[in-house]
């Protein structure tokens, strides 16, 4: 096909994988919408903005056409491995319609339908997020044991074992399924000590401070080490709603 038009009017299903959020919506809206006619599929494999993706599978669904937003995850290396993650969001029966294409996309890796439209964006996002805070959590980490002149080897080599290595997606997550976000502890009581040394030896640590300001003013609702410090996941999930009921499971 020598256009995206043509290749839409050629094809049940398009596959666009583009570089950002703008760039989708202007090949979607500008150069696949004449060939798009009703019955076909769009599926975007890029990161598009939730608003942006929300509207676009109104806005090509009100034509008659399907749409799936489905992300992927894995880069270069994964792709080369055939063990890609596919996080997917649209109308279930076009997830299933079109499954076997986007198996053969993840190859070894996993094919997930996490919702409704917009949802497989909402996933990544989340995967963003816990990606590069924990990239940043580790980096801040280092950053402080080398301003005090411990090297980043001896730091690798004293931390590997320990609990640290306990505090990856999988762990919190099994807490977070089994006994709820409370019971996830991220160290608000230590972080105070850390903070101090750090300031005395001009070391920002950025993360941790933000974390503290954040906590700062809510009420002591959970133990930690044997002293009541805020709940971090209730802050992020907002104050529970009043009443009796509410009052009688607060921990």
């Amino acid at each position: 096909c020598d256009s995206p038009s043509a290749l839409a009017t050629a094809a049940d299903v398009v596959l666009t994988c583009l570089p950002s959020s703008d760039v989708f919506v202007q090949v979607v809206e500008g150069q696949l919408l004449p060939g798009l006619s009703s019955g076909k599929t769009v599926i975007d494999l890029g990161m598009t903005e939730l608003s942006q993706t929300r509207r676009l599978a109104e806005w090509l669904e009100a034509r008659g056409v399907s749409f799936l937003d489905a992300p992927v995850s894995g880069g270069p290396r994964r792709a080369r491995e055939g063990r890609l993650s596919l996080f997917v969001g649209g109308r279930k029966e076009v997830f299933k319609r079109w499954l076997p294409v986007l198996k053969v996309l993840g190859g070894l890796g996993s094919v997930t339908w996490c919702g409704p439209a917009g949802s497989g964006q909402i996933v990544k996002g989340a995967e963003q997020l816990a990606l590069g805070l924990t990239a940043a959590a580790v980096l801040e980490a280092v950053a402080y044991g080398e301003s005090f002149g411990v090297g980043r080897a001896a730091l690798w080599e004293a931390l590997e074992k320990s609990q640290l290595t306990h505090a990856g997606f999988h762990d919190v997550m099994q807490h977070l399924l089994a006994e709820g976000g409370e019971s996830v502890t991220v160290c608000y009581g230590e972080l105070a000590c850390v903070l101090e040394a750090a300031a005395r030896n001009a070391q920002p640590l950025p993360l941790a401070q933000a974390m503290v300001g954040f906590l700062r003013n809510a009420p002591p609702l959970v133990v930690e080490r044997g002293h009541q410090v805020p709940s971090f996941w209730r802050q992020l999930k907002g104050p529970p709603p009043a009443g009796p009921a509410a009052r009688q499971d607060s921990p």
